[in-house]
């Protein structure tokens, strides 16, 4: 995975502060960059423009090729691999129709949005690319809390890195494990990595105490099975706790951004959040929904949000908790199934069954 990444830019300073980041991943996995410009299409400048003059749009594609091309001379100068690609479109579909056009397999994109004191909007263009693109996303946040990059092209050390997936016992939240390994992986120093499931939990139900009990033995499962995918050695650790509160969302950002876990002796941050959502289609229409569009809002730190490919997946029993414990062989070695639909073939784990 990350082995060609769609990096959006307009030309501006926000968008370009994604590439020394782009360019760290494309490094640490040998991978390619397409650095990607949306353009109007050509007569959208207007049906009264006159055909004699030049179309704007069309003097925009030239002004983009030549603001491409310069930036990837720059970074071929420091060994980054790059591909350009002018894409025609409002930016959201643009986004999206590059990467599929170009076999992309993530898109990592800065996102202004809006901020107040305690929540962070997604930017309308990022609300679309994270709602229909067909490879995970990676949203930074303009302005928001940075992944430790140089902000140089020449020397990107990798560094520690600690990244939240959460998870809640379904098939679509457990799409995001796999990415997000693989993400930690290229980013981390093998022994410095950590991949940390939650689990939140309804406070004050009269089954806590069972279900912690349940999720604990469904995360112990998906730990095990992740440690035997990690590609690197030792590689990032896999950590997991079991949390309650009434307010899912907000218990997330607060583990996130300040580690306020109970019980934790010495409660540390996250760098980053990796999470699944809903793609379109009936109801799912809407961005997100639910607790995953509440925690994006909730938080100012870099997202990697993927979307399932397959909906099929998602309508069978996933995972090893008091769910799945008379399932079949066959049924739990669907664990982490939605995962496979979200990454490319040749990453995919051993124990999951193939594609049909």
């Amino acid at each position: 995975m990350y082995k060609r990444i769609v990096v959006p830019l307009d030309g501006s300073k926000g968008a370009e502060r994604a590439l020394p980041l782009a360019a760290r991943l494309a490094r640490c996995t040998a991978g390619t960059l397409l650095l990607m410009r949306a353009v109007p299409a050509l007569g959208a400048d207007g049906p009264h423009l006159a055909s004699s003059l030049v179309s704007p749009a069309a003097r925009l594609a030239e002004d983009a090729a030549a603001y491409l091309n310069d930036l990837a001379a720059h970074l071929g100068r420091h060994g980054i691999a790059t591909e350009q690609v002018i894409q025609i479109g409002a930016a959201g579909e643009a986004i999206v129709a590059a990467a599929r056009a170009h076999d992309a397999d993530s898109i990592l994109l800065r996102s202004t949005g809006r901020t107040s004191r305690t929540r962070w909007m997604l930017g309308s263009v990022a609300r679309q690319v994270v709602r229909d693109a067909p490879v995970p996303v990676l949203v930074a946040r303009e302005g928001g809390r940075p992944l430790p990059p140089a902000n140089r092209y020449d020397e990107l050390p990798r560094g520690s890195l600690r990244m939240l997936v959460p998870l809640d016992g379904s098939s679509l939240a457990e799409a995001a494990l796999i990415p997000a390994l693989r993400l930690a992986e290229a980013l981390a120093i093998p022994a410095q990595g950590n991949l940390h499931l939650a689990h939140v939990l309804p406070a004050f139900s009269g089954s806590a105490e069972a279900g912690a009990a349940d999720a604990a033995r469904y995360l112990d499962e998906l730990t095990v099975r992740l440690e035997a995918e990690r590609t690197a050695r030792p590689g990032p650790s896999i950590t997991w706790s079991v949390l309650f509160d009434t307010d899912v969302p907000l218990a997330l950002a607060n583990l996130a951004e300040r580690g306020e876990e109970p019980g934790a002796p010495a409660a540390q941050s996250f760098d980053l959040i990796a999470l699944a959502t809903h793609g379109q289609g009936g109801l799912e229409r809407k961005l997100l929904g639910g607790v995953a569009e509440q925690l994006l809002n909730h938080t100012r730190l870099p997202v990697l949000v993927v979307r399932p490919r397959s909906r099929a997946t998602l309508d069978a029993p996933i995972g090893a908790g008091a769910s799945t414990t008379n399932e079949s062989d066959n049924g739990r070695d669907r664990v982490l199934l939605a995962s496979l639909e979200s990454f490319p073939a040749s990453d995919a784990p051993s124990w999951l069954p193939h594609r049909l």
